[in-house]
């Protein structure tokens, strides 16, 4: 599958930057070349174990700019949305309060429970 490159009269030498193999003033050259290498990556990725795909995630997150990890923030929400959000962060205190009373006393105790289970969680991981 690699492409062969003809010479042309108007296009004695290609433009290449860090690589003979990435041509800057042909597109559609720079395009195909573009679209063989991300096919060879999904290849390589599909094979690699999860460890050497979590090494390889974070080497491309660390070399991100903030506007592509906003991207990528974006496109992981929408396939994997927050499932378990905990309402009492995010609603008013007096309003948590009130859809909390109408709970029997045994369902309120549940949620307290869960809510602590988390509370210890967060603190376990952040190492307060």
């Amino acid at each position: 599958m690699p492409l062969e490159v003809k010479p042309s009269a108007s296009c004695a030498k290609m433009q290449t930057r860090r690589s003979a193999w990435t041509p800057l003033n042909h597109p559609l050259i720079n395009s195909k070349l573009f679209d063989e290498r991300r096919h060879l990556l999904a290849k390589w990725f599909d094979r690699w174990s999860t460890n050497q795909r979590k090494a390889v995630l974070q080497d491309f997150v660390l070399n991100c700019s903030v506007e592509q990890l906003r991207f990528l923030s974006l496109s992981v929400s929408r396939v994997l949305p927050l499932q378990a959000a905990d309402f009492t962060c995010l609603l008013p205190r007096a309003l948590c309060l009130y859809l909390f009373s109408f709970l029997d006393p045994r369902s309120l105790c549940r949620c307290a429970q869960v809510h602590i289970t988390e509370a210890a969680q967060k603190v376990q991981v952040s190492g307060l």
